[in-house]
């Protein structure tokens, strides 16, 4: 679009028409007025690797000296709201402050005030000048950026913004608001790129685009450990391979950037895998100063599968050491190995038992030990580590500041931790890679599937593997995600009070399904957990169970509250389907649902109970009464604890389903587990008319909208 002055159209009493005075989208050189003594002033498409989208007014100085654009509004003004996108494309040899864009008295000199770039050591910050006001950035070559000036020229004041950000406000000259120049006196090679300028009287044009607006920092497995991650492929100002700058390796390398700010963003190349840099090196952000209003998010870019976030190192195969030959034990060298391994994970699918010590080892293959400076590992078939892919996981979890939010990542081999007040969505996690929720965390619509690692739950070799989800803090709101094969589905303490868990669904858990306990302190009446809409399939794994077999189960109940500190808590329209087909002797009775701590304070009803017809003892439904009848268990509920239903007595609008209550949940005795499942209800409307407006929530787990009427379970 030409440069148009709109302060020329007025109505019939004198007031503007339109309140913009200039605006130029810089299709072309009409209007400006040049000067090329150093260089060339073009129109030219927008450069860098994210680059604003159409052209650009192009400044090039060839040597040292003038090169610049100019523009006469036509009349003085007292106040403007201008803003324009810039980036510099290359610094060249540029130390301290270099001319960027002016407005003033006249051309390039005269200046009311301007925006200069302070260059040094591969970097510039910009400054507003006069009283040089630091426009809150280090910046890299090629990155553009968005700047705001709103100049009171009565007042004598500046107030200078940066991708619609406010940063500050300083004083300028008493000069007059008039004359707009780009570019300036700079040094040989020296290139600027200007786009999209307007200038209002009443505020800053709004803007379309996310260039100039929202800062992305990237992780790509090609990156370089030396680089600003400002940029999402190798950047070479030049066009060649001569590359300057790029996105990041580790996403770590942030914490001690100049250039990540908290409000930025972080994306992760698709396609591809992260490890860690070192055991010690978690996939975190550690900046302060993150707010409601100052968050970044953690994504991903490019084509592909969704990044791989690994919280694990990988094993040279060169550094192997056959320490046992005759019980195939081999060694590995790795520093402070006793203060950061806790697992071992084979070819990305099984993990190896912890043993006690190496004597353990000889008789037990699929076992792994550590020492201050070594682990020791035993494979499963006996073989040699050094032909298989070994990670060798971290205690060091995946953490944010607070507000952050996270989507679309896959994360394995140690636990996550959700940002406290903020969201994590539509992520998976697998391998060891549970999620413990942070206070006032939303967690949603995320899948956590085969967590569990090793052969035995129990005994002198304990298997690996965390809860799908763990809510140790308050207010938070889970909803909608699936969990299969953890240790416990989800484990909430206590006193994580008001946290809100809903429309989730779990499956075939180690032993527990959904489980209070963690905490000696109580809930409180005023601010009670709650349960609400989840659908389990409550089947404990056993040695017919792929992708391995364990040696021990334990069959655990679909809820439960342990003893402890007494819950504060709603258990409503909740699905519990329990199956259990008995092979190798179970450790205690099996249930749907099982309430041992007479502490616990609840609001128990409108749940459906469903045992496979399949189930063999010990497995019931109810841990009191005669185990399968509710009237039997509702009286015996309320005379054990605190505990009633919605209008009644606790559980008395519940029921127990003689056939399967959900389209499908295939389970078979050769299983040992809920293989296919659908847990779309068969009989719908049945359950409370629960408000979830409040929380935010419209539609349930299978993504129907929640309406008036109430189904039983998550979908």
């Amino acid at each position: 679009m030409l440069g148009f002055p709109w302060n020329k159209f007025l109505t019939l009493d004198g007031s503007l028409l339109n309140p913009k005075v200039y605006e130029n989208n810089f299709d072309s050189l009409d209007g400006l007025s040049l000067v090329q003594t150093a260089g060339t002033v073009t129109i030219a498409p927008a450069e860098g690797t994210d680059p604003y989208p159409g052209n650009a007014l192009t400044i090039t100085n060839i040597s040292a000296g003038n090169a610049y654009a100019s523009y006469d509004l036509g009349e003085t003004y007292d106040e403007l709201y201008i803003q324009f996108f810039v980036n510099v494309v290359k610094s060249s040899t540029a130390s301290s402050y270099k001319d960027c864009f002016q407005i003033g008295a006249s051309v390039a000199a005269n200046e009311c005030c301007e925006i200069k770039m302070n260059h040094s050591a591969g970097y510039y910050q910009p400054y507003g000048v006069p009283n040089y006001l630091y426009i809150g950035r280090y910046v890299k070559d090629g990155v553009w950026m968005r700047y705001g000036i709103k100049v009171d020229r009565v007042a004598k004041i500046a107030y200078y913004y940066i991708n619609g950000r406010y940063i500050n406000s300083r004083a300028t000259n008493d000069k007059d608001l008039r004359y707009i120049t780009f570019g300036g006196s700079n040094v040989s090679g020296y290139k600027l790129q200007f786009a999209n300028l307007t200038i209002r009287k009443d505020r800053f044009e709004t803007v379309s685009t996310d260039v100039g607006t929202v800062i992305n920092f990237y992780v790509s497995e090609l990156g370089d450990t030396t680089w600003s991650g400002m940029h999402k492929v190798p950047y070479d100002p030049n066009g060649g391979t001569n590359y300057v700058d790029g996105p990041v390796k580790y996403m770590n390398a942030l914490n001690t950037s100049s250039y990540y700010l908290v409000r930025d963003n972080i994306k992760f190349n698709k396609g591809a895998a992260y490890k860690m840099e070192t055991l010690a090196a978690a996939h975190k952000i550690a900046r302060t100063g993150s707010s409601v209003s100052n968050f970044g998010i953690i994504s991903s870019y490019g084509t592909g599968d969704i990044p791989v976030i690994d919280m694990s190192v990988l094993a040279n195969s060169a550094n192997w050491v056959e320490y046992d030959a005759i019980n195939h034990i081999y060694s590995y060298d790795i520093a402070n190995a006793s203060l950061y391994v806790t697992a071992v994970w084979v070819d990305e699918l099984k993990g190896l038992l912890l043993s006690p010590d190496l004597t353990t080892m000889e008789t037990n293959p699929g076992t792994w030990l550590q020492t201050t400076t070594k682990i020791y590992v035993r494979l499963y078939d006996d073989g040699n580590p050094s032909s298989h892919t070994i990670d060798i996981a971290s205690n060091q979890p995946f953490s944010l500041p607070n507000y952050f939010n996270v989507n679309d990542l896959k994360f394995r081999f140690s636990e996550i931790i959700s940002p406290a007040f903020g969201i994590l969505e539509n992520c998976e996690c697998e391998y060891g890679a549970g999620i413990n929720v942070s206070e006032s965390s939303i967690v949603r619509d995320n899948t956590m599937s085969k967590l569990w690692g090793g052969l035995s739950y129990g005994g002198i070799l304990q298997g690996i593997g965390p809860n799908g989800l763990r809510l140790q803090s308050i207010n938070a709101k889970v909803y909608r995600n699936k969990i299969d094969s953890a240790y416990i589905g989800i484990q909430i303490s206590p006193n994580a009070h008001g946290s809100f868990i809903a429309f989730n669904e779990v499956k075939n858990t180690i032993v527990n399904s959904i489980q209070i306990s963690g905490s000696a302190n109580p809930g409180i009446d005023a601010n009670p957990i709650w349960f609400i809409n989840n659908t389990v399939f409550h089947s404990p794994r056993h040695k017919q169970n792929d992708p391995y077999y364990l040696q021990r189960d334990q069959p655990g109940h679909g809820f439960v509250h342990q003893l402890g500190g007494g819950a504060v808590f709603r258990f409503i329209n909740n699905m519990i389907l329990t199956h259990y087909a008995e092979l190798i002797g179970g450790q205690s009775v099996m249930n749907c649902i099982s309430l041992i701590n007479p502490a616990a304070k609840a609001i128990i009803d409108y749940n459906m109970y469903h045992l496979t017809e399949i189930s063999t003892d010990p497995a019931e439904i109810f841990n009191m009464g005669d185990g399968f009848s509710v009237s039997a268990w509702t009286t015996a509920l309320g005379a054990y604890m605190d505990c009633t239903g919605i209008d009644g007595l606790a559980d008395s609008h519940s029921v127990v389903s003689e056939t399967t209550p959900v389209v499908e949940a295939n389970a078979l005795v050769t299983s040992g587990k809920f293989d296919e499942t659908d847990g779309t209800p068969v009989i719908t409307g049945n359950g409370y008319a629960f408000d979830f407006s409040a929380y935010g929530i419209t539609t349930d787990l299978s993504g129907n909208a929640i309406g008036n009427t109430r189904n039983i379970g998550a979908y």
